[in-house]
């Protein structure tokens, strides 16, 4: 979802589009569920595939967990 929303999205909202791309970049049980959504309303398959797994808080989480349990950052001096 969120390589659609950075690559297709930003451009212009065309769910048609997205749904394709999402097609196409996914395999197995995902390339399913969005192949079933082709057969309705562009918007209205993608905005379900959006509710069911567009989840935004877990991908910030995934990012706040990365930042603060990966290695420690040095602090480094500037000689002037």
């Amino acid at each position: 979802m969120h390589a659609s929303q950075t690559l297709i999205e930003a451009r212009k909202p065309d769910y048609a589009g997205t749904l394709y791309y999402l097609e196409q970049h996914t395999t197995g049980r995902a390339q399913e569920l969005v192949h079933s959504c082709l057969y309705m309303k562009p918007e209205e398959g993608y905005l379900l595939l959006e509710s069911k797994f567009g989840q935004k808080h877990r991908i910030a989480m995934a990012y706040v967990n990365k930042v603060m349990n990966g290695p420690v950052i040095k602090a480094r001096t500037l000689k002037l």
